[in-house]
């Protein structure tokens, strides 16, 4: 009976976070792609200066990290691509990251620049009402002049920072769980 609920659980898909080696990141996303392993990473367009030009190029949002949709059974299968350093793990046990988390790097990184207008205080604990982003919770800080809504993503102890429109949002009540 263990091993039929074990095989359940082995054949049950999760996302999971591994760790790649430097500057290999899209070369691994074209292997597990190959591979038919659906992964995610996400990209930031950012202007890069040189002596002699400019260029607008999209780098990892996360450095070294990609995201990947796996039953536990084919673990093996995404550290057999070359470039794959390991999975982030807590414990013996690969991180789960949710459905929701992803969800919401995707809704950040689909280049959305949204402003914000209300009284709000560093600190306060904000939710997005309307707009593609709609439903994100973040903490609500300012930098260089602009204000920003703060976004922890688990994982991987990063934290995102997007321009929000002050219509946009609404302060909660109480803290919530980022």
């Amino acid at each position: 009976m263990q091993k039929v609920n074990q095989s359940a659980n082995a054949a049950i898909s999760n996302w999971h976070l591994i760790y790649t080696y430097p500057h290999l990141e899209s070369r691994v996303q074209k292997l597990l792609v190959k591979e038919n392993i659906e992964c995610f990473l996400p990209l930031q367009k950012v202007t890069k200066k040189w002596s002699d030009r400019i260029k607008v190029m999209e780098v990892p949002l996360f450095p070294n990290y990609i995201y990947v949709f796996i039953a536990k059974n084919n673990r093996y299968k995404v550290l057999d691509v070359s470039g794959v350093s390991y999975f982030v793990a807590s414990g013996r046990d690969p991180v789960i990251v949710s459905e929701t988390e992803i969800e919401t790097i995707k809704k950040i990184v689909s280049g959305n620049d949204i402003r914000v207008d209300q009284k709000l205080d560093h600190g306060d604990f904000v939710q997005v009402i309307k707009g593609p982003l709609a439903g994100l919770k973040g903490q609500f800080f300012g930098k260089k002049g602009k204000t920003r809504l703060g976004i922890r993503v688990k994982g991987i102890n990063s934290t995102l920072s997007i321009a929000v429109c002050r219509s946009s949002v609404v302060r909660l009540a109480e803290t919530v769980n980022i």
